[in-house]
């Protein structure tokens, strides 16, 4: 299962209510880490300000 995959099924639990915000957070942290990384060099490549990873809207 990629971080990605694991970050979806975590949202989805979440909004299902079978975990909690902390546990969410907790699955998604590595994908938000891989996320902020990528979204900082793509940012440097073209000179804008990076976007970070954001729990609320990622789960919107």
């Amino acid at each position: 299962m990629s971080e990605f995959e694991r970050a979806c099924y975590a949202r989805d639990l979440y909004r299902a209510g079978a975990i909690d915000r902390d546990t969410a957070e907790r699955m998604m942290a590595r994908y938000a880490r891989e996320y902020n990384e990528k979204s900082k060099a793509v940012a440097r490549k073209h000179g804008v300000r990076p976007r970070g990873f954001s729990f609320a809207a990622f789960c919107r």
